[in-house]
């Protein structure tokens, strides 16, 4: 019986139908002659939104048996003959390929592809259902991250992490097999056998498959219930992010989680152990680590001593990549490809590599510390700066933090003979630079953009000249960079006077006498290296 016919002989209101596709081959009789209309596997589930989640829920209530491989293919809206045959016949289901993990070890990566990562994520919704997160446990579940899981273990006096050992490779076939079999699934034999093959490689969970998580999780179900009632007993905090598990607590000494040798050597407590050896799982001895309230402590890659924060030496090594970056971002990128043996086999491709790595990089300090933490917004506004191809967070930022080395006021009669030039000099030193026909785009309110950079910039150059002296707009500007710098008591104006218009100025502009300026003699790149030094004692 199929589960179409199954469904027949449930008593379901009208709100509860389901409409749950066929899509086994129908034959077509024409002239006597049969054609069957076989069906495409969809990477997308076929039926209304509600009907597998109505499935899983008539599973649960036990009025609905899954038994048969056709049922499971049924569930999964693929023809039974194409399920079997991926299973069991299609070769290549999976991509391998390892990737370097922190300590320089090699990880390595099953990733299914094709029919197999359809049919995986098919039942990953059927997974996703019947699994209940526990509260101590924080990887591959919605709404949680290492963020959630470090934030439990803030201002403690002992931080203790330990790691379970090949945690996706100690789940086996038979485990996997054994949980479909009980509850809440109660999949017959046929039926969590074929699925257990659908969810591993070789025997094992496969890294890089989307239902290898949520399996692990709810395999891990006992050990996290277990480990949170010695938590609740001693008074002290567990969590686990898949295969890192934390305790943290404020006593001097909690034996059955760690204890001193007479060697003063540091041991696992029995407690701990017996838990995990008895769920199925092995410590990595040599993670294990107790950490203390003077030292740095760690959980999951995140600081946790006063709060939760990026370790600076992350930071730093984010902030030296955008430095390559900016400098020469074509031998940064090679550079780092060849040191991280990615196989680049163009220069764009290279960049296009450490480019999404430098973002992904700042996307994690700005998950971690927040879109408004100043290192955070300096650090993405100076990669934007230099990347041509600017993110829509980057643009932001850019916005949020607009700050300039230098402004250029100037009439718009000296812009081709001086402000241009100037401007094309400062930027060659990599002087970030305000010049309005470069930063002002169509649309832009302008009086709020000017106002902005001058407000922000360190230095304004105010071109002076004939052509300046007789208009308001120019004027407006040095007036309110005098005034800023009469109040604030730092000098900010430098003033650029066109040479053969020095009398003029001094006659028009008697605030600025007693200022020193510079004369322009079509000397840029001169002009740019002097303000570079200014701005290195600034």
């Amino acid at each position: 019986m199929s589960l179409h016919d199954k469904l027949i002989f449930v008593n379901l209101n009208d709100d509860d139908s389901i409409d749950l596709i066929n899509v086994e081959p129908q034959p077509h009789i024409n002239k006597n002659i049969i054609k069957w209309d076989n069906k495409k596997l969809s990477n997308e589930i076929a039926s209304d939104d509600n009907a597998t989640i109505k499935l899983c829920h008539l599973i649960q209530e036990k009025k609905l048996s899954i038994n048969s491989a056709s049922d499971v293919a049924n569930l999964l809206e693929v023809p039974v003959g194409q399920f079997l045959y991926i299973l069991y016949h299609k070769k290549n289901n999976y991509k391998s390929f390892s990737i370097k993990k922190n300590n320089g070890e090699d990880r390595q990566i099953n990733a299914p592809q094709g029919g197999l990562v359809i049919l995986q994520e098919k039942f990953k919704v059927v997974l996703d259902y019947f699994y209940r997160p526990k509260r101590a446990a924080h990887g591959f579940i919605s709404g949680k991250s290492i963020k959630s899981n470090a934030e439990k273990h803030i201002k403690k006096t002992h931080v203790v992490n330990l790691d379970i050992e090949d945690y996706f490779s100690t789940i086996t076939f038979a485990r996997v097999y054994g949980l479909l079999k009980s509850k809440p699934f109660n999949f017959a034999h046929p039926a969590a056998t074929v699925l257990a093959q659908l969810c591993t490689r070789e025997g094992i969970l496969p890294q890089g498959s989307c239902t290898s998580p949520v399996i692990a999780n709810i395999i891990s179900a006992s050990l996290d219930k277990q480990f949170t009632q010695l938590a609740k007993r001693k008074s002290i905090t567990y969590t686990r992010y898949a295969d890192d598990i934390t305790f943290s607590f404020r006593q001097k000494s909690i034996p059955e989680i760690f204890f001193k040798t007479d060697g003063e050597n540091i041991e696992i407590g029995d407690a701990v152990r017996n838990i995990i050896e008895s769920n199925g799982f092995k410590i990595n001895e040599e993670k294990f680590r107790v950490q203390e309230r003077h030292e740095k402590q760690v959980v999951t890659g995140l600081v946790v001593n006063d709060k939760v924060n990026v370790d600076r030496n992350y930071i730093r090594l984010t902030r030296a990549m955008i430095d390559k970056w900016c400098n020469d971002k074509v031998q940064a990128s090679i550079n780092f490809c060849s040191i991280k043996n990615i196989q680049a086999t163009t220069n764009n491709k290279a960049v296009s590599i450490f480019r999404n790595h430098i973002y992904g990089r700042l996307s994690f300090i700005k998950m971690i510390r927040g879109g408004d933490f100043p290192v955070y917004l300096k650090l993405i506004t100076r990669m934007s700066h230099g990347d041509v191809y600017k993110t829509k967070e980057g643009i932001r930022a850019m916005k949020e933090t607009e700050t300039f080395e230098i402004f250029i006021c100037h009439a718009s009669e000296d812009k081709e003979s001086m402000a241009k030039p100037i401007y094309e000099s400062l930027t060659a030193l990599k002087i970030h630079t305000f010049i309005d026909h470069v930063e002002i785009k169509w649309g832009d309110s302008l009086i709020e953009k000017i106002n902005s950079a001058l407000s922000k910039a360190k230095f304004v150059i105010a071109i002076l000249s004939a052509n300046s002296v007789e208009k308001k707009w120019p004027l407006k500007e040095l007036h309110a960079v005098l005034a800023r710098e009469i109040n604030d008591g730092k000098v900010k104006l430098l003033t650029l006077v066109k040479e053969e218009d020095e009398e003029l100025i001094q006659s028009s502009l008697p605030l600025l006498q007693d200022k020193l300026f510079m004369v322009y003699k079509n000397n840029p790149d001169e002009l740019a290296k002097k303000v570079q030094e200014r701005l290195k004692y600034n």
